[in-house]
């Protein structure tokens, strides 16, 4: 049909409407029709269809909608007037005919198809890619002012030219169902190679995008984005208009889209799609190749009036199936696989033509190589497709038309009467058809190895072997088989040597081994886990210490055959080293096998006690009968003795830096105190961490100077009297007497006291000293306050009688307390007798009397004293640096700090290392009075202090613990060693004086 037959037929209905009698009253109800047909991108089941009104080219009212069937067909009941309808189809799902997978349409994804309607006629319109891309044609000429019914026929028609089918009126058949069987190429069924070429495409697409195909790219998104390419500019072209209104190149991934896509690509698609497995439909490339010629040279002005460009095209892709260099002999096959769509494939061998390919779904041919020579041969295959693409390719192949040979590799000794009997085959090309073992036929692997299986009986057992190529060459060999069951005996009896058990700590008996070692761990040192040269013999082994496991092995049945003996090493029931061949130990007839990473696993010593080692050795005859024995043990790796090569008191280098006047500054100052070297020489790290189980001393002399004053108190007794003074009047005034009157009070240092007999001179009671206390003056003490007079007690009631007669009066009395003869302080009983008159008595006079006074006396001092006091302060090691020196670089020259791990550090095998204890001098209190130098001028009753000599002692103690690594995570479950350096040194000792 010509583009304007198919616009005329197109637009009859819609020239009809326009000729109706509008004035004609119309009926009060729409007549009913029925809108059906098919959804197709592949069938689409279970889609959503809904027809819409499409005046002005706008989708308008829904006038009804329904759901397409397993066959992808639908059918809508509708009630309209003439005019434009919009058909759209969403949701549901369909298969890709190119790879079968199922694609359910997303959000947003639409297939349209436009059409005039008829009142109450019945439409059938297809829904398709391409009739989604007439709708988009028509859409972009409605927006350009063309009408919507000449829009909706110019588009239809110019789509259906440029594919060349009525893509709306025409419903295509799936090619993958093999229901659609035919001999004809119909418009429906080229229809549906146009549909499977687009999902062919999108297929290469995503590959070409390294995502598994119809996954993100499918033709159904391609649809969308034709759509958009045509509705754009009118033209399918690969250009469309982006989010900003600016045109934009469209593309699939990294893929481009452009006119000769559409058309080029999509004809070798279709034609790919007829030569593939999935075409179902019995018609060929050549029943396609013309339709498919016209859609590749389409100038239509869908595609942009621009001719088709011939390089756009894909040649074919050729490949050899067999690798390049596979040999082969007599008469073969030769088969290669071709992406495309082609129409020939000619084959040739070292550049003469040998035929064509009859299948061009798998391309092959047959080749005679029984006359060429043996060696390389180029086999050349040339495609064509139906674009008349053309791709050559050449392939190495080598030929062999020499006989096979075969050999017998299984042992000829078994244990098993269904003997699998093996062996290898050569053959220079031909293959091998077969091998034969007594009549049997042997299974035959790519790589020439062959097996079968053999009843033997008891004893020898005669077998022939003939192999035959492919070209018919034959050849055999001759073998006998030996069946035997009995298997060899391990005997371990007095064989093991002895070994170091654990006791407790650090302690361990010797004695042998057994077979299970599982109740206590051997005591093991990290130097002894080597063999390091130590040959494998009893002595040696024992001499070093070095725990070892023995066996000899028997036959009998073997009748003088070889055994081979082989040790699974495992750890915790877990194999570390797979089995390994033993051999007989020098000057044994047996096994040796000790206690030793050689024998065990590079990593074997990282071990806790609480792992369980197996040696499980198993003894294999060559009949294949097996013996197995379990050797166990746990370890417990000890660290030996660390030996320190050097010790040096490094404190000297820090003190130096100090003098007696900046000595305060060493307080609280951590420093360097010793250093040791020593070297892992166990061959295995371990770690280490240090104390020193010491106190170190500070010991300050300090000069101490006092001025001191002793006094005491001295309490004495003061006496004082009132001498009377007129105690015997004259004589001559005997009539005129008065009483004795005493005078002043006098202090007297002594007195008479008459004591019956005579006068005895008396005086006050010495002065009675205290005890003595100190004061801080050179002064002394003020006396305390007198105290009160009392009356002297009499010493002892005597007192001396006086009588004076005179003429005219006696005068009697008593007196005592003489200051003088004439001035006693005391008197009494005096009286005066006068002739012819009255007595004359007078009072009793006392005045003695006493009182107390204390006054203070130096005792000692004032004076300057001195003395020298030690101040002792304690102080510890604060922490430990440790220095890799087997480790240097620009920044540590030295050597490299070895970071701890909660004080540990770790110690690789052969490096030397340097600690250094570092303490941390004590805070002192500095005494600087230095008034007490100079003792004439000192005198301060308060204690001064001044520093002499302080001295720092430094023990140079290092305990040394070790623990064998086992892996910093097991660290604390193995069992650590302590050796002590320098016990009993003499202590380093730094001195500074003043």
């Amino acid at each position: 049909m010509n583009r304007r037959a198919l616009i005329c037929a197109l637009l009859s209905g819609a020239l009809l409407t326009a000729c109706l009698d509008n004035s004609v009253d119309l009926p009060p109800e729409r007549p009913a029709s029925v809108i059906r047909g098919s959804a197709v991108d592949g069938i689409i089941v279970n889609g959503t269809v809904n027809v819409y009104v499409f005046n002005d080219g706008i989708k308008g009212e829904r006038l009804g909608g329904g759901t397409t069937d397993g066959e992808g067909r639908y059918a809508i009941d509708v009630r309209a007037p003439d005019g434009p309808l919009l058909i759209e189809v969403a949701g549901g799902n369909y298969s890709e005919e190119a790879t079968g997978t199922a694609v359910a349409l997303q959000d947003g994804q639409l297939l349209r198809a436009v059409s005039l309607y008829r009142s109450g006629q019945p439409l059938t319109v297809t829904v398709t890619p391409l009739t989604n891309l007439a709708a988009g044609l028509a859409a972009y000429r409605i927006s350009t002012g063309a009408g919507v019914g000449a829009a909706i026929a110019s588009a239809v028609a110019d789509v259906s030219q440029a594919f060349g089918v009525n893509v709306r009126d025409t419903t295509p058949r799936v090619i993958t169902d093999p229901r659609n069987l035919t001999n004809a190429l119909t418009d429906e069924y080229f229809y549906g190679f146009l549909l499977a070429g687009i999902s062919s495409w999108t297929r290469l697409a995503g590959e070409t995008n390294n995502v598994d195909p119809h996954t993100t790219y499918t033709s159904m998104s391609l649809a969308q984005l034709m759509y958009r390419d045509i509705r754009s500019d009118g033209a399918l072209d690969g250009r469309g208009t982006g989010g900003d209104g600016q045109p934009i190149n469209l593309a699939i991934g990294t893929v481009p889209l452009d006119a000769d896509v559409y058309r080029v690509s999509f004809a070798q698609h279709m034609m790919s799609m007829a030569i593939s497995a999935e075409n179902r439909t019995g018609l060929s490339v050549a029943d396609l190749r013309d339709r498919a010629v016209l859609l590749a040279k389409a100038d239509s002005g869908v595609f942009g009036n621009e001719p088709s460009d011939p390089g756009a095209a894909r040649p074919p892709v050729v490949n050899s199936i067999d690798p390049e260099g596979l040999y082969y002999s007599g008469v073969f096959t030769y088969e290669v696989i071709v992406q495309g769509a082609v129409v020939a494939v000619t084959f040739t061998l070292d550049g003469t033509a040998i035929g064509s390919a009859q299948d061009l779904s798998r391309p092959s041919i047959a080749v005679d190589s029984r006359n060429d020579a043996d060696g390389a041969h180029r086999v050349g295959v040339t495609a064509t497709d139906g674009l008349d693409n053309e791709t050559h390719r050449e392939f190495l192949i080598n030929i062999d038309n020499t006989r096979p040979f075969v050999n017998v590799t299984s042992s000829l000794v078994t244990n098993n009467p269904n003997y699998l009997m093996s062996g290898s085959s050569t053959d220079n090309g031909a293959g091998i058809s077969s091998i034969l073992v007594n009549g049997v036929a042997a299974s035959v692997a790519v790589d020439g190895t062959w097996l079968v299986a053999v009843v033997l009986q008891a004893g020898i057992n005669p077998l022939t072997v003939v192999i035959t190529d492919h070209a018919g060459n034959a050849n055999e060999a001759a073998a006998s088989v030996r069946l035997d069951v009995d298997g060899p005996v391990i005997d371990t009896a007095g064989r093991h040597g002895s070994a170091r058990f654990v006791t407790g700590d650090d302690a361990f008996e010797e004695i042998r081994l057994g077979d299970r070692n599982d109740d206590r761990p051997l005591y093991l040192t990290s130097d002894r886990l080597d063999l390091g040269g130590i040959p494998i013999t009893r002595r040696d082994l024992e001499n070093n210490h070095i725990p070892f496991f023995g066996f000899r092995v028997t036959d009998p049945a073997a009748s003088g055959a070889g055994v081979t003996v082989t040790m699974q090493y495992e750890r915790n029931e877990k194999v570390v080293t797979p089995w390994r061949r033993l051999n007989t130990a020098e000057g044994e007839n047996g096994y040796l096998v000790p206690v030793a990473t050689e024998m065990l696993a590079a990593t074997w010593h990282q071990t806790i006690p609480a792992d369980r080692h197996t040696l499980r050795v198993k003894v294999t005859d060559l009949a294949g009968n097996t013996t197995e024995k379990l050797f166990t043990f746990r370890a417990d790796i000890r660290v030996p003795d660390i030996a320190i090569d050097s010790m040096a008191n490094t404190g000297q280098t820090f003190f130096d830096g100090y003098s007696f006047a900046n000595r305060g500054n060493i307080s609280g100052v951590t420093f360097d105190a010793n250093t040791y070297t020593f070297t892992n020489n166990t061959g295995k790290a371990y770690y280490v961490t240090f104390n020193d189980d010491s106190s170190h001393q500070a010991d300050q002399l300090v000069e101490t100077m006092v001025r001191e004053h002793s006094v005491r108190p001295v309490t004495s007794v003061e006496w004082r009297v009132r001498p009377i003074n007129n105690v015997e009047p004259g004589l001559a005034q005997a009539d005129n007497f008065s009483c004795p009157s005493p005078g002043d009070w006098e202090v007297i240092g002594e007195v008479r006291n008459y004591n019956g007999n005579a006068w005895e001179t008396r005086t006050p009671p010495e002065g009675q000293p205290g005890d003595p206390f100190a004061v801080s003056s050179d002064a002394v003490p003020a006396s305390e306050p007198d105290g009160d007079w009392a009356d002297v007690a009499d010493f002892d009631s005597q007192h001396d009688s006086v009588i004076r007669d005179g003429l005219f009066y006696e005068l009697k009395y008593k007196r005592d307390y003489l200051v003088t003869n004439d001035r006693p302080a005391l008197v009494r009983d005096w009286r005066v007798k006068q002739r012819g008159s009255p007595n004359v008595d007078c009072a009793d006079l006392r005045n003695f009397q006493q009182r107390g006074i204390i006054r203070h006396e130096s005792v000692d001092g004032p004076k300057n004293t001195s003395a020298e006091l030690h101040e002792i302060s304690g102080f510890g090691t604060t922490d430990y640096v440790v220095i890799n020196k087997s480790v240097t670089n620009n920044n540590n020259p030295q050597g490299t700090p070895i970071d701890s791990f909660q004080g540990w550090f770790w110690i690789p095998a052969g490096h030397t290392i340097l600690v250094r204890k570092r303490v941390t001098a004590p805070v002192l209190t500095l005494y600087n009075d230095t008034d007490v130098a100079d003792p004439g001028t000192f005198s301060s009753y308060e204690p001064h202090k001044l520093d002499k000599t302080i001295t720092w002692s430094v023990k140079p103690k290092l305990v040394i613990t070790a623990v064998h690594d086992a892996g910093i995570e097991r660290m604390f479950e193995m069992s650590p060693r302590k050796n002590a350096v320098a016990v009993g040194a003499a202590a380093a000792v730094y001195t500074i004086s003043r």
